[in-house]
Formats: structure tokens, C-alpha cells, sequence
């Protein structure tokens, strides 16, 4: 599981002894950053526009009011409909404004891709972002590898309105969709190779009978591939099992356990999960899971996957 601490802030080589002392399971371990990126085009993208809330822990995503949690370094994620960007706030060197353009990527299914700009003098750390709007939920995450560990990230989870009515004693329910991500490795070479895309098909089962009147969740996410950021298949990844939690008065999911699992059922990754029923009779839920462990790749260490969901009762 990860540590309680926000995810660290990273230093460039000439505070490498303050840097040292950050949690590497909080998303920094002193390395120093490296340069790197791409070109980026544009394409047609769904969002609504996003409220930004200030959030930092890793495991518990935090609010400003009742409807938008974010967790990591960023402090929200804002859709502009008018030219299909995203603007994220408070992710270091990402470029003028935070302003992020859709690059047409469409390996990650139901999610588009978007890329930081990068300038002579600006945009000095590549960025990657996964972003989804659904009829009540939106979601997306934001990663970059532009550093020798894990680097700056984060994820934001909304739903559209805060007046939302659960069906608790009613019975048990199941809702699909889809799951997306970023996933970083370190130690990595400090370039755009070490950060990824991830797709999956999301699950999660709700027992509106048990606990009494606070219901339990459960869920997986299965058929989990990932790609470079122009969208080239590098293989599948094994599914991601969500343990029980529960839910609160607010509709608010909480912090539940999440792993992966290798064949001999041994766990490679870790982590955690949150999330928050939307709809008018809660017809839907979004969240975000963070994993960190074994990458079972012979040249790397660890990986961080920040991934994000949204899923309907169909």
C-alpha cells in the first residue's frame, strides 16, 4: 500500500541532498529530471468543463466541495470545449497555462489523449493525460516521464451534480465500462519511453443489503493492455482486483485496497481506490486507482500506474 504522504516534489541536480529525503513511494527519489517529449496533433474530444479542488494525499483524494476530488500534485483538470484542450493546474514546467492538446491517439477506448506544448523556453517536462466524459462522471489522469523516478501526477474524478439518491436496501447491482491510465517506470532513462498508456474494461459489483445502511463495493478491471503514447501496443497486464469498501451518506466510495497479482498469486502491484456514485439514482460511478510495485520487466524496477474509471448500471 502506498505511504500517507502526498506525492513528493522532485529537485533539480543542484538540491539532489533536500530531494533525498522525499518518500519514493510518494512519487519522488531525488533523481534528477531529463528532458523529453514529442509533437502533438489535435482531434475531436466529448468533456465538460471541470471545477478545479485543491487535493495532495495519494490514497485519500480530497474535495473543495462535493462533487470534484483530486489527488497527487495537480490541483484540477479543466476541459475547453471551444479548441478540444485540457488545462492542468499545478504541474511543473507543463507548458504555458497548463494547456494540454489532444493528440489522436485513440488506443485507450472511450478516453482521449492529450499531450502538454512544449516551446523554446517553455514546456520543459513532457506530459501525458487520459481524459473521459461520460452522461454524469468524468475523469482523467495526468503523468509524465520526464524524470529518472516517478515524476509530478495526479488525477481528478467529478460528477456533474451533487443531488444524487442510492437505491440502499434495494439489492445488489453491477456496473461496467472503462478503465484508463497513465503508467510510469523507474528508475527509468528520464524520457518520453518511460511513461505509458493503459486501457482495461472496469467492473464494479455493489451491495446496496449489506452493512446495514452504508452498502459495500467490489470490482475489477480485466482485458488491461498498454502502449507507447503514439499508441503502439507493448502487451497486456494482469487484472487488477479491488477489494471490499465501503459507502458513505455523501455517495463518496472509500478508500479501498487494490492489487495485482502474478501466476503464483504473489502481488506485483498495490495501491488503493476511491470513488463517488453519480446520476440522479446513482446510474453511475467514477474513481481512481493507484498502483505502485513490480513492473516484471527484467530492465525495471517499479512502476506507478495512475488509472481512472467510469462505469454505468446497466
Amino acid at each position: 500500500m502506498f505511504d500517507e504522504a502526498p506525492f513528493g516534489r522532485l529537485a533539480p541536480v543542484f538540491a539532489v541532498a533536500l530531494a533525498l529525503t522525499l518518500s519514493a513511494c510518494g512519487g519522488g527519489d531525488g533523481s534528477n529530471p531529463v528532458t523529453g517529449g514529442s509533437d502533438s496533433s489535435t482531434d475531436d474530444g466529448t468533456p465538460d468543463e471541470e471545477d478545479t479542488s485543491d487535493g495532495e494525499d495519494v490514497t485519500t483524494p480530497t474535495t473543495g466541495d462535493n462533487t470534484t476530488r483530486t489527488t497527487g500534485d495537480l490541483t484540477g483538470i479543466t476541459y475547453n470545449a471551444a479548441d478540444n484542450t485540457i488545462t492542468v493546474d499545478d504541474l511543473p514546467f507543463d507548458g504555458v497555462d497548463g494547456v494540454y492538446v489532444n493528440t489522436g491517439v485513440t488506443a485507450v477506448a472511450g478516453f482521449n489523449v492529450y499531450a502538454s506544448q512544449r516551446g523554446d523556453e517553455t514546456g520543459q517536462r513532457q506530459y501525458y493525460a487520459v481524459y473521459r466524459k461520460d452522461t454524469y462522471v468524468e475523469a482523467g489522469s495526468v503523468q509524465t516521464g520526464d524524470y529518472f523516478d516517478f515524476g509530478f501526477g495526479g488525477a481528478q474524478y467529478k460528477r456533474s451534480d451533487d443531488t444524487v439518491t442510492l437505491p440502499i436496501g434495494t439489492g445488489e447491482a453491477v456496473y461496467t465500462g472503462r478503465y484508463g491510465g497513465t503508467r510510469v517506470l523507474s528508475p527509468g532513462s528520464g524520457g518520453s519511453d518511460d511513461v505509458q498508456l493503459v486501457a482495461g474494461d472496469a467492473r464494479i459489483i455493489v451491495d446496496f443489503l449489506d452493512f446495514e445502511t452504508i452498502g459495500a463495493v467490489e470490482g475489477e478491471i480485466t482485458n488491461r493492455t498498454f502502449y507507447d503514447v503514439n499508441g503502439n501496443l507493448l502487451g497486456s497486464l494482469p487484472v487488477i482486483v479491488l477489494l471490499t469498501a465501503e459507502i458513505d451518506s455523501d455517495g463518496f466510495i472509500g478508500s479501498g485496497e487494490a492489487s495485482t497479482f502474478d501466476s503464483d498469486n504473489e502481488v506485483l502491484q498495490s495501491g488503493s481506490y476511491d470513488g463517488v456514485f453519480a446520476g440522479p439514482n446513482g446510474e453511475q460511478i467514477t474513481g481512481v486507482i493507484i498502483l505502485e510495485g513490480d513492473a516484471f520487466e527484467d530492465s525495471i524496477d517499479d512502476v506507478r500506474e495512475i488509472g481512472v474509471f467510469t462505469v454505468s448500471d446497466d
